[in-house]
């Protein structure tokens, strides 16, 4: 380490990642280990390693304290209670990179988020999404999917070179239909192994049921994702047999409960000037399975489309049939409430397609400009990660995006509300 500021140090964790930590750091001699800390009080005032277990009331007192290094699968936990009782940096376990100086803190790294694609395509023809658009028109051939060994590959590498930790959600989707992936249950099986938390969300088309206990004991969201509540709403947009749909959706849910799920169960209704007089149906239909009810405003989800309606350059009959389709009132005033100095919510998220490659955000799909950065597994650390996404915030996509307002309307999109 060539910068002696954060000599000294206490490594937050006794159990099997403060004893790796500890090895790891022992022999360097710019940095003095002085102490372990933990919350098991049966620990504190004990040794471990050889050295004296604190708890964070000792650690409090410490003078000669330069910063806390956390080892422990309960990081966000104990961030969240040391942040406010000592006033020196907080790390993770990024001292592997002894050789490159870089210090990433906690606060930092807390805000990064995964997208990981698993699947590179999608079976439902929803008429305003680029995917679905493809596949009304026959352009959708190739059934790309991401293997369970090229994810694990992905997934290590991210974990390994500290760019990314098992406290930072991972979404297994993004354009593509996740469970189209026939290794989709051996990849969400393995997140739940190395206590990963993630999220899901499908158009329950497919069922896919999983027979072990914990297959889904790291998932905080699994999402539904529904047109509309009606064959005739399914028949405009997703294309499916409706009554299917609604009994997958049960049978997903009671695999869920049978498989270690704690997390939060969604149905994202989508909102359109055709399924108005269905909203509270689906609601019901909600509440009966215990389903988080969330109706949102259906819109472009194409970059390309979204580009035109914005700048005022899409044809007037794509823009009537738009009309006809989309509730759109709201979007002027919500455009002129977005913060001059907006920040995307996409800065701290890397996005990974099917084939492993980083993706620009989740608003580009591949035939935007900019959409593709490189292989993933080029990324050698945190701070190379952070160097390319800032050079990708840059391109012209992204200065495009911004000023017309795309991504401020795809997360500030509000729930329909009658």
């Amino acid at each position: 380490m060539k910068n002696d500021k954060f000599r000294n140090v206490v490594i937050w964790g006794t159990a099997e990642r403060g004893k790796i930590t500890y090895n790891l750091l022992k022999d360097k001699s710019e940095i003095n280990i002085i102490a372990f800390g933990d919350n098991n009080i049966n620990k504190q005032g004990k040794e471990y390693c050889g050295k004296k277990v604190l708890g964070i009331s000792d650690i409090v007192d410490l003078q000669d304290l330069d910063c806390i290094v956390i080892a422990s699968q309960y990081s966000v936990e104990i961030y969240d209670q040391l942040k406010n009782v000592v006033k020196v940096p907080i790390f993770v376990d990024v001292w592997k990179l002894l050789n490159i100086p870089i210090y990433v803190e906690i606060s930092e790294v807390l805000e990064m988020n995964a997208t990981i694609d698993i699947s590179g395509w999608c079976n439902a023809k929803c008429k305003w999404c680029a995917t679905g658009i493809q596949n009304r028109e026959n352009n959708c051939f190739e059934r790309k999917y991401m293997t369970y060994n090229k994810f694990k590959t992905i997934y290590n590498h991210l974990i390994n070179n500290f760019i990314l930790y098992r406290f930072n959600e991972i979404m297994l989707y993004n354009w593509g239909e996740p469970f189209l992936n026939p290794d989709c249950l051996k990849i969400i099986e393995f997140l739940s192994e190395e206590e990963q938390v993630f999220s899901i969300s499908t158009n329950a088309s497919v069922l896919t049921l999983s027979s072990k206990r914990d297959t889904y004991k790291s998932c905080r969201v699994f999402t539904f994702s529904m047109p509309g509540f009606s064959q005739n709403s399914y028949d405009r947009i997703h294309g499916f047999n409706f009554n299917k749909i609604k009994e997958n959706i049960k049978k997903y849910l009671e695999n869920l409960k049978s498989c270690g799920f704690e997390g939060e169960a969604v149905l994202s209704y989508h909102v359109y000037q055709f399924n108005l007089d269905e909203v509270c149906q689906a609601k019901e239909f909600a509440a009966s399975l215990g389903l988080k009810f969330v109706p949102v405003y259906a819109y472009l989800a194409d970059y390309g489309l979204t580009e035109q309606y914005l700048s005022d350059t899409m044809p007037y009959e794509l823009l009537k049939e738009v009309g006809k389709d989309l509730l759109l009132s709201h979007v002027d005033k919500l455009l002129s409430e977005m913060p001059d100095d907006f920040h995307c919510l996409e800065e701290n998220q890397i996005y990974i397609n099917a084939e492993g490659n980083i993706e620009l955000c989740s608003r580009c799909e591949n035939s935007v400009e900019d959409y593709e950065w490189g292989s993933v597994l080029n990324l050698k650390n945190y701070k190379q990660w952070k160097d390319i996404r800032k050079e990708m915030l840059m391109c012209k996509t992204c200065r495009k995006c911004k000023k017309l307002g795309i991504g401020y309307w795809a997360f500030y999109n509000p729930k329909y509300i009658n």
